[in-house]
């Protein structure tokens, strides 16, 4: 399910993909940890990933139910975690994607012939 990470002031951080059943443990336990993973550089040793704290509250809705909000402390560390792109955007960054993948792919030629 796509949710949105807000701060305590109620500004959207970003949005991510969330397993429905990790969004009802945090309905039910209040909060949650979320792992931020870095990515390996070639040399470096493996680390544990960050973990971020992103609290659930519930707020009441227009049909009197109550909806999760999810809300961190820890705003720089949530901007790291892989965004889910909403669905104007996908076609924009699948083909920024390509791009990268080519000019990589044409990088790697051009050193390979060095």
């Amino acid at each position: 399910m796509n949710v949105i990470i807000y701060t305590k002031d109620f500004e959207p951080i970003t949005a991510i993909e969330l397993p429905i059943e990790i969004l009802e443990s945090a309905e039910r336990e209040g909060s949650i940890g979320l792992a931020i993973r870095s990515p390996i550089r070639s040399g470096e040793t493996l680390s544990l990933p960050t973990l971020i704290i992103v609290d659930c509250i519930r707020i009441p809705w227009i049909d009197g139910s109550l909806k999760p909000v999810l809300v961190t402390l820890e705003e720089e560390q949530a901007l790291k975690l892989k965004p889910e792109w909403l669905v104007g955007q996908r076609a924009v960054v699948k083909a920024y994607e390509r791009t990268l993948k080519i000019l990589t792919n044409k990088l790697k030629k051009l050193s390979a012939e060095d």
